[in-house]
């Protein structure tokens, strides 16, 4: 089993990569934005969309 980690900022196309990697290759995913998400706000650091 291989292992891929997929970065990048808001907009920059992490989703359409994964799906693409789902549709053709039949890849399984798993994707921690809630989980980052609470941790930064935890810090006091807002995470959006709109940032």
């Amino acid at each position: 089993m291989k292992v891929i980690g997929i970065t990048g900022g808001v907009g920059s196309g992490k989703s359409a990569v994964l799906a693409c990697l789902e549709q053709e290759y039949g890849a399984c995913s798993l994707s921690d934005g809630r989980s980052c998400k609470a941790a930064s706000e935890k810090r006091n650091r807002h995470v959006s969309r709109r940032s």
